[in-house]
């Protein structure tokens, strides 16, 4: 597939985007730094910040798909933009954009790497369960 996403955001840009600067990038706080003398915060593009590469590309029918990154950006990242503009100048929101807010912030939290590695150790821990039970039987 010649349009696959392999930048895939568990933060999304469009979120970030209230942060950049001037020349497009946001500040990032490092944690880790080598020494003393190393700068705690650092300029990056949004494109290399909250992000894995292939995070959510997949093998469906031997065929590797990103349909969980555009379900992400269609489904509750581009319907809360404005939402999320009108929220930034303190402008009124209605029900439905309150709703697509909320819906953004459950993605965000459903799409993080923390999330998504205690769902995978849910399901091999169940799947390891159920495989037992079978064998037993």
């Amino acid at each position: 597939m010649s349009n696959l996403s392999r930048n895939n955001h568990f933060l999304s840009q469009m979120y970030m985007d209230a942060w950049k600067k001037e020349d497009g990038k946001v500040l990032v706080y490092n944690l880790l730094v080598p020494n003393e003398n190393y700068p705690l915060w650092q300029p990056k593009s949004l494109r290399s910040v909250g992000s894995y590469d292939s995070m959510y590309v997949r093998f469906s029918d031997d065929k590797e798909i990103d349909d969980i990154e555009k379900w992400f950006g269609s489904e509750f990242e581009a319907p809360s933009v404005k939402a999320l503009m009108k929220a930034r100048n303190s402008e009124k929101l209605t029900v439905d954009e309150y709703k697509s807010l909320i819906n953004l912030v459950a993605c965000h939290y459903v799409r993080a790497p923390k999330f998504i590695f205690k769902i995978l150790e849910i399901g091999r821990l169940e799947g390891k369960k159920h495989l037992m039970k079978l064998l037993m039987n």
